[in-house]
């Protein structure tokens, strides 16, 4: 009995312990089952986050001993002082580190950060991946380090160089306006007194004591309202020279109370277009005028030749009137953008190229022209006598200075400030008084920059800047006068 009892519990002793034996071993098996989910959950929300992490990893790696091109890159950045000297190399474009990406991406939204992608100076066509608000499809032109970057216009051939690099220290000669206005001359027999913006701004002013709502008024024909008085004046006789001053005051006024009419007018019941019930004024274009004065098909080609795009950017150059600048860059251009495209033109071809020219003079600066010494340091024309004028960045923060009467709307008078006061958008969603540039802050003072002032009939973006290569302020294709940027001056959107 007592050893059969004394069996019972030795063996009841052996289950026992075999039991208190494994129980660590399953607790430990279990354990190591739990972390290895866990670990596996952490590397796939690690995979699929990597995409967006990547580019901060890469700069947050301990810091590495610079290559020698890397060395010298530096050090030539650093020698440079002022405001723009030459256009990056393709090398140069090349080397721009991911941190300098790191930089633009902090000072942009999170909706308009760019996608890093392989270097591309050129630029490259890609479908992007639909996002909300986006339709699937869309394109975008991406370069170097995923900055959208203007695409190529079909026509043009290569790029042209504006930089200090290029800058024609012999002749010292400002390019001038001349060769604009002779174009408008022959092409249209028209040319503009100093003062007729001023004309323009009364025509204007007589019109809005009528109104109910005057601040809410905004001309967008005064393109299609000169094209009309050029019909009415020539009078079928299309070689007929015609200059534009106080004296055609009283017609131009004539043809603008007729071109903008009130919504609720007998004109515009009779026109077969919809207009717009919520706007106080309707204002009319040519082919509105055409219709209710049933013109012939010479009337009308005459009317499309005046309100051309080749047309209304010579007039907005000749006249400097905001007024054309409206009709030069498309409707619903703000104020303020008209007036920055205005007053950029007011300069072409009247101010040369001064390396480390600034200036913060509200209209002419006397200064301009006079014979003064290039003490900034960092071109090829340093310490040479020019007349005074301004450098790239330093006419941009002029005629922002003065189309926002004496602010320059936090800019600044930089490349880089300009650069960082703005933020990236598609060039085909560039509005008039956006800026251009050559490259981005890396370049240093080896950068340029420019201001969007219209299009072209294919869509391609024109630009007013301070060329170095050809003294003074100049207008053209964007891509073609070697911009690869479209950047958005913050207080503009």
């Amino acid at each position: 009995m007592n050893l059969k009892k004394l069996s019972k519990m030795t063996g009841c002793l052996v289950l026992s312990g075999a039991l208190v034996l494994q129980t660590p071993g399953m607790v430990f098996a279990a354990e190591r089952i739990t972390d290895i989910k866990e670990r596996q959950a952490d590397s796939e929300m690690v995979t699929e986050g990597i995409s967006e992490t990547q580019t901060e990893k890469e700069t947050e790696k301990p810091t590495e001993k610079p290559t020698e091109t890397e060395t010298q890159t530096e050090t030539q950045t650093e020698s440079h002082t002022e405001s723009e000297t030459t256009m990056p190399t393709e090398t140069e474009s090349e080397s721009e580190t991911a941190a300098v990406v790191q930089t633009e991406t902090v000072k942009q939204t999170e909706s308009e950060t760019p996608t890093v992608t392989e270097p591309d100076t050129v630029g490259t066509t890609e479908e992007t991946p639909e996002t909300p608000g986006e339709k699937k499809g869309n394109k975008k032109i991406k370069g170097k380090n995923g900055l959208i970057t203007i695409k190529r216009p079909k026509q043009a051939k290569e790029q042209e160089d504006h930089s200090d690099a290029n800058a024609n220290l012999l002749a010292n000669i400002i390019a001038g306006n001349k060769i604009y206005l002779e174009q408008l001359s022959a092409s249209y027999h028209l040319s503009f007194d100093e003062e007729f913006s001023e004309v323009m701004e009364e025509v204007e002013k007589d019109f809005c004591q009528w109104l109910e709502q005057p601040d809410e008024f905004q001309v967008q024909n005064w393109q299609d309202v000169l094209a009309v008085y050029v019909l009415r004046v020539q009078d079928g006789d299309s070689g007929k020279a015609i200059h534009l001053d106080a004296e055609a005051k009283e017609e131009l006024e004539k043809i603008f109370f007729f071109m903008n009419v009130r919504r609720d007018s007998i004109i515009t019941k009779k026109l077969s277009k919809e207009v717009d019930l919520e706007k106080e004024i309707c204002s009319l274009d040519i082919h509105d005028y055409a219709e209710l004065n049933n013109l012939d098909e010479s009337g009308r080609k005459l009317l499309e030749k005046y309100t051309g795009d080749e047309c209304k950017r010579l007039c907005t150059i000749a006249a400097a009137a905001k007024g054309f600048a409206y009709g030069g860059t498309g409707s619903g251009v703000s104020d303020a953008r008209a007036a920055i495209v205005a007053a950029a033109c007011s300069l072409v071809g009247r101010v040369g190229y001064f390396w480390g020219g600034k200036s913060y003079a509200m209209g002419w600066d006397t200064r301009w022209g006079e014979p003064s010494k290039v003490t900034a340091g960092g071109s090829v024309s340093t310490g040479t006598t020019r007349g005074f004028g301004l450098d790239c960045s330093g006419f941009v923060c002029w005629a922002f200075y003065n189309a926002l009467g004496g602010t320059d709307g936090g800019i600044g008078n930089h490349t880089t400030t300009q650069w960082n006061a703005s933020e990236m958008v598609d060039g085909n969603e560039a509005l008039p008084g956006d800026l251009v540039f050559y490259a981005s802050p890396e370049a240093g003072d080896r950068n340029h920059v420019g201001v969007v002032v219209g299009r072209n009939s294919d869509g391609s973006l024109i630009v007013a800047h301070c060329s170095s290569s050809q003294n003074g302020v100049v207008i053209g294709e964007a891509w073609s006068s070697g911009f690869k940027y479209v950047r958005r001056p913050v207080f503009l959107k």
